[in-house]
């Protein structure tokens, strides 16, 4: 273990031990790190801008464990907040002169960096400056992967480092690319390898067409076929960026048509065999267990609309689906309704319960309530219903770690504003446009 004592403020050192011994452990845990996370500890000894990053992130994460959100007190008279920002702000400035020619910075220092930027910046609510950070990673990983590799062994000649870089990537780009409405993955010529799916025991959902049961055996074999099914359209929508008609003139092939409709036939099996499992004698008694199946519900209701709204050229296209929308919010209401402390630790045990495996924490990127309300924000042409969600996640805020109702609300909100203006929305709805 590294140090816990740098050469700096009393300030500086306090935010670098919070973040060795609470925020990076936590860090490591959500995103199962080891030789990543040591390494970060070890330069932050040598390299200034890697230790104001974590200074910062530290900070960060003990304003979180404070007062449970990143939206109370963020007025400049908050002191620990202003020193978060001068840190960040140190660090940058440091790279801006890297980058500028002053000192060399290696590939493989660089990721690192991504990696933090992109975390502290999403939790910030800064999503435009997060999936920069996100799509200069991805960069490296795909422009420049032979001296990246060689990088990385330098800095430890172990492949695991390289399997975490390509992890905690693969997980950013899935949970960018299916919840933050983005319309194509970027730097999508490097294929991540798919994320590994949470199989039920037996692995009854192959993609060889082994068809799904006509009813679950419990809840949590619910949650792994849904996991599953998400994993495998993740994997899909890389397959198709490469074929992206908007930036190259190459006929998207028949066969991505075909494995788009398999997979609409695959995902239309789940609600079904859900249903099934609700109106027998089999599903849990648990008080957690019909709040569970309504945020699966959510979950696979977006899912839904992103595959069927995928290779479709229309701006238009999402106005057909205001009605599942609509169930979005209905279904969130039932679990989030009425919000209070005891609403909150629900929310946690379902997320947690509905991705087995997840380690539940500050930095947990896992899907609960706030993506898909956040996604019909943007995407429903109803304004009505939009503006429906924003009061969801804005009027009694929680987090499900890395993600923050009122954060992703004030993200929504302008993007809302816009398809407003440029008349996205249907004029039928009850609302003035």
């Amino acid at each position: 273990m590294s140090s816990l004592h740098l050469q700096g403020s009393t300030q500086e050192n306090h935010g670098f031990e919070y973040f060795v011994r609470n925020t990076g452990r936590d860090l490591c845990r959500s995103f199962e790190l080891t030789y990543l996370y040591n390494l970060m500890l070890q330069m932050s000894h040598s390299d200034p801008a890697m230790r104001s990053v974590v200074i910062a992130l530290g900070s960060t994460g003990e304003k979180l464990h404070t007062c449970g959100s990143l939206t109370i007190g963020r007025e400049r008279s908050d002191k620990q907040i202003h020193f978060t920002r001068m840190q960040y702000g140190k660090a940058i400035r440091l790279l801006r002169d890297r980058i500028d020619g002053k000192t060399d910075i290696s590939a493989a220092h660089a990721i690192i960096f991504c990696f933090l930027l992109c975390i502290f910046e999403f939790l910030q609510g800064n999503d435009s400056a997060s999936l920069l950070h996100l799509n200069s990673g991805l960069a490296l990983l795909s422009e420049d992967s032979p001296s990246l590799a060689r990088g990385l062994e330098a800095l430890l000649p172990h492949m695991d480092l390289q399997i975490e870089i390509t992890h905690i990537f693969s997980a950013m780009n899935a949970q960018a690319t299916l919840w933050l409405g983005l319309d194509i993955i970027p730097s999508a010529s490097f294929l991540l390898p798919q994320l590994q799916p949470l199989m039920p025991s037996g692995q009854i959902y192959g993609r060889d067409g082994i068809s799904q049961p006509t009813t679950f055996s419990s809840v949590d074999e619910a949650a792994d076929s849904l996991n599953h099914h998400t994993s495998h359209f993740y994997d899909f929508r890389l397959s198709v960026a490469a074929f992206d008609r908007r930036s190259s003139s190459v006929l998207i092939p028949d066969s991505l048509y075909a494995e788009k409709q398999r997979l609409i036939l695959q995902f239309q099996q789940w609600p079904p065999a859900v249903e099934a499992l609700i109106s027998s004698s089999d599903i849990s008694p648990e008080v957690d267990s019909l709040g569970r199946i309504a945020v699966m519900k959510m979950n696979w209701t977006i899912c839904h609309i992103l595959l069927h709204t995928l290779l479709v050229e229309s701006r238009w296209i999402y106005r057909k689906y205001e009605a599942d929308f609509s169930k979005v919010l209905t279904l969130a209401a039932s679990v989030i309704r009425p919000m209070n402390d005891l609403a909150r630790l629900k929310i946690q045990r379902i997320v947690t319960a509905n991705n087995r495996g997840c380690h539940p924490g500050t930095f947990s990127l896992h899907a609960g309530l706030i993506a898909p309300i956040y996604y019909t924000a943007i995407k429903c042409r109803n304004l009505k219903i939009c503006q429906d969600a924003l009061t969801l996640l804005s009027e009694d805020p929680w987090r499900e770690g890395a993600w923050e109702s009122l954060i992703m609300a004030t993200i929504a909100e302008p993007q809302i504003r816009r398809h407003r203006e440029e008349g996205y929305y249907n004029l039928d709805n009850g609302v003035t446009c």
